[in-house]
């Protein structure tokens, strides 16, 4: 269902495709809907819906860092053509969410849902959909994240579903601080702590080269009968 590349950066940017959103079958199914749950320390940045070869209303729906519920981005969107949805748009929508009186929150969108409705038998997407997260400091150099998806729709009273997960390794990093980070978490440290030390250990290896470079330099001068300053 999901595909997307093996390797990222920590401060970067991944686009996963949905390159298999389809009903195979040969009867329409109800409530068909993709649910992605986006893999720890990422967070959705642009949503791409896609173009079907079958016109039907769909709906997309949204979930905040820390938070269970759903929360309706767009309604009503044909699948005819393609809707680019940015979550930066998304500030007023969710401090009216929170309802506490903020002008502004920012948008940590952790999980999204494509929801179709009832799609005719063979519906499918001409157009992949596609998404972009951003890789934040959370997620620990020399590891890697899992993104877990699943595609499911209901036929004859029994529900359906195909699960699928992509896996990114995320060799290296910049150490900047993105996203929210829970009390007393010193990762950020940690990371800089590394980076001090590659730092340091490069520093260390040049030092080296320019010594041996000097050295030979000295000795073809000696058989020559030069000196060097």
């Amino acid at each position: 269902v999901k595909t997307g590349p093996s390797t990222g950066a920590q401060g970067g940017y991944i686009t996963y495709t949905l390159s298999q959103i389809a009903n195979t079958t040969s009867h329409p199914v109800n409530d068909f809907t993709f649910e992605d749950d986006l893999a720890s320390g990422t967070y959705l940045q642009v949503l791409n819906t896609g173009v079907y070869n079958s016109n039907v209303k769909m709906s997309v729906y949204y979930r905040l860092y820390g938070s269970t519920d759903w929360i309706r981005w767009k309604s009503d969107l044909s699948t005819a053509t393609n809707s680019t949805l940015n979550v930066s748009e998304l500030s007023g929508q969710i401090s009216a969410y929170f309802n506490d009186g903020a002008s502004v929150h920012t948008p940590y969108v952790t999980a999204f849902m494509l929801s179709y409705g009832t799609v005719p038998a063979g519906f499918a997407a001409t157009t992949a959909p596609s998404y972009s997260v951003l890789v934040t400091s959370q997620v620990p150099v020399g590891t890697s994240i899992k993104n877990n998806a699943s595609l499911t729709g209901n036929y004859g009273g029994k529900n359906y579903s195909k699960a699928s997960s992509v896996t990114t390794l995320i060799p290296l990093g910049n150490g900047v601080l993105v996203g929210p980070v829970k009390t007393g978490d010193d990762s950020s440290l940690l990371l800089y702590g590394i980076l001090a030390l590659i730092l340091g250990a490069l520093a260390v290896l040049l030092g080296v080269d320019i010594y041996r470079r000097r050295r030979k330099a000295l000795v073809r001068a000696k058989l020559a009968g030069k000196t060097l300053d």
